[in-house]
């Protein structure tokens, strides 16, 4: 699948919209600059640069995070107008990637949907009012909540204390559970908010859960259970552009695939992402550096991740989107010094964004 693709685009050819999200996990930890304030900072102007260089004339997308209800968070709106700025200079547009400040919820799903309606909405309408940031797109993730996460992935660590599992398989329980209770009422939130958005008209993508089996009803049932349904009541997609999250890596954590080669993360990637171009044009893939969990894998080299863009080329999506930028510009840990230093390869890392290599 990767190797489908031969022969390079015809000069000044578009070939598909590229996204990148803009976490800054650890950096955000170690209590630096907020993403959109990193963004605008002026020395970000040569990374921005390259950045548009790579994409030739390619439409490029940054979603920005953005915590909903953090502390210290009032100047949101005009960080994200500076930023979008900032962007701007170098034919590069800006989505807001809002995630709540709690970790206890953090994430969009059927038991925080009625809270990101209520955080999100009077951003979007000031944006809205403010001079040049009706445009700035929105960009939404939908996860189960991030103990559910984090306890999946320590019940999944074969190196774990046999305790430290348990009181895991407990949390995951327990997630299911929480799920099950707001999945009705929460669906219906889903389905308000998908409502209040489209009716803003604003570019909206939203990633979702990878298709993992090849029928729909048992993915549908996983996705009901983890509190992320993607479809409404009749089974049409809650929001117009899904991408299913495309991260192979991540499944050497499960039992029986923690020896999983790159030749078998390829052909994951492709069965997941073959399934979910069935029906939608927008895929995302990962990881160039780690996120909340902290240990995730990565891309071991820019060339692994030049030919998974290729594929999914190859498999005709136009919207692809890659996690995250900061592991493209700093590397694995996304992490860079106050100097906003790049890798020294990043070059090579920015072309296989756009399937170069």
């Amino acid at each position: 699948m990767a190797d489908a693709v031969q022969g390079a685009p015809a000069l000044g050819a578009v070939r598909a919209t590229r996204r990148f999200y803009w976490e800054l996990v650890e950096m955000r930890r170690a209590g630096c600059a907020a993403p959109a304030a990193l963004l605008a900072d002026p020395r970000m102007g040569l990374a921005l640069a390259a950045l548009r260089d790579a994409a030739q004339r390619d439409p490029v997308r940054i979603a920005c995070l953005v915590e909903l209800g953090a502390a210290g968070s009032d100047d949101v709106v005009g960080q994200l107008l500076r930023a979008k700025d900032a962007l701007a200079r170098h034919d590069l547009d800006l989505d807001l990637w809002p995630q709540l400040a709690e970790s206890a919820t953090r994430f969009l799903n059927t038991s925080t949907a009625t809270i990101f309606q209520a955080r999100l909405l009077p951003i979007l309408d000031e944006l809205h009012h403010a001079v040049g940031g009706a445009d700035i797109g929105v960009a939404l993730d939908l996860e189960p909540r991030e103990p559910m996460i984090r306890a999946a992935w320590t019940v999944a660590a074969s190196d774990a204390p046999m305790a430290q599992r348990a009181r895991a398989i407990g949390g995951v329980a327990g997630s299911l559970l929480r799920s099950a209770w707001d999945a009705r009422q929460g669906h219906r939130d889903l389905i308000e908010l998908g409502r209040d958005l489209e009716a803003r008209e604003l570019p909206l993508h939203v990633a979702v859960m990878p298709p993992l089996t090849i029928t729909p009803g048992r993915d549908l049932l996983r996705h009901w259970a983890l509190g992320c349904p993607a479809v409404d009541d009749d089974g049409a997609p809650l929001f117009g552009l899904q991408a299913a999250m495309c991260y192979p890596s991540l499944a050497r954590r499960v039992p029986g695939r923690r020896s999983a080669s790159r030749e078998d993360d390829k052909r994951t990637l492709a069965l997941w992402a073959a399934r979910h171009r069935v029906s939608h044009d927008a895929v995302v893939i990962g990881q160039t550096s780690t996120g909340i969990l902290g240990d995730e894998p990565v891309y071991e080299s820019e060339t692994a991740l030049a030919e998974d863009v290729r594929a999914m080329q190859a498999l005709g999506f136009s919207d692809i989107a890659i996690y995250a930028l900061e592991g493209v510009l700093f590397g694995p840990r996304g992490v860079s010094d106050q100097g906003c230093a790049l890798r020294s390869d990043v070059e090579r890392w920015l072309s296989a964004c756009f399937g170069e290599s």
